[in-house]
């Protein structure tokens, strides 16, 4: 695969009861289980944007996302400020920039983007623009922070490394070790290994979007048709 954000993956043993044709659980490194941790950091408003914005993926039709839609057919002159749309449909995450060293980004906000006060001799900055300053100015001047990209030896986000983990199809993640897994297929009825068979795939940021749409609002929200 080709060295760009998008096309980056990470490598996924899966563990599957081949009789029933279904994934019981998988085996991953620390690189998978910091992006599912990573869901926890999204606000929801993220994770409709996301899943909403990429085509290939079916759309799921829950309460939230009637929710979200409200608030992008809704007039500003509704609303108490102009921002305020920008703050529900694009809220930020404040843990982006320990997101950034993800090793697939899943969040593809601008994060290290703000807007300065035009007072020159003020130091104030706002996520949002034109707001207004303690010194009456307005946070008008469009900057970037720094914001440094992970090196091919950095140690993780979450996780420390040299550890595999074991993640349940309900993303239960345990420690990887022979008792875990013993124990997790015993919680699910397998008492035996007749029929698991392991398959061995590459996960990237279309997969990993939909994942924490099904986690957030497909396993949790309400349908909205019921």
């Amino acid at each position: 695969m080709a060295g760009n954000d998008q096309e980056s993956k990470v490598p996924l043993k899966l563990l599957i009861d081949g009789k029933n044709k279904r994934v019981i659980a998988a085996e991953a490194n620390k690189d998978f289980v910091d992006i599912l941790f990573s869901f926890l950091t999204f606000p929801i408003g993220t994770i409709i944007r996301l899943t909403n914005n990429n085509q290939s993926m079916p759309k799921i039709p829950t309460c939230m996302n009637n929710l979200y839609k409200s608030v992008e057919n809704l007039s500003v002159n509704h609303l108490y400020t102009e921002n305020c749309k920008s703050i529900l449909l694009n809220p930020r995450n404040p843990c982006i920039e320990d997101c950034f060293k993800l090793k697939v980004k899943i969040d593809d906000s601008v994060s290290n983007k703000y807007f300065k006060c035009s007072n020159d001799n003020c130091s104030n900055k706002s996520w949002l623009v034109n707001v207004t300053c303690s010194c009456e100015g307005k946070t008008s001047k469009e900057i970037f922070s720094d914001v440094k990209n992970p090196t091919n030896d950095y140690l993780g986000v979450f996780i420390k490394g040299g550890i595999e983990f074991i993640i349940s199809d309900d993303l239960r993640v345990l420690p990887g070790s022979p008792i875990s897994l013993v124990q997790l297929f015993s919680d699910l009825g397998y008492n035996h290994m007749n029929h698991i068979r392991e398959m061995f795939v590459e996960v990237g940021k279309a997969e990993m979007i939909w994942k924490s749409n099904l986690c957030v609002l497909h396993q949790v929200l309400v349908y909205s048709k019921n």
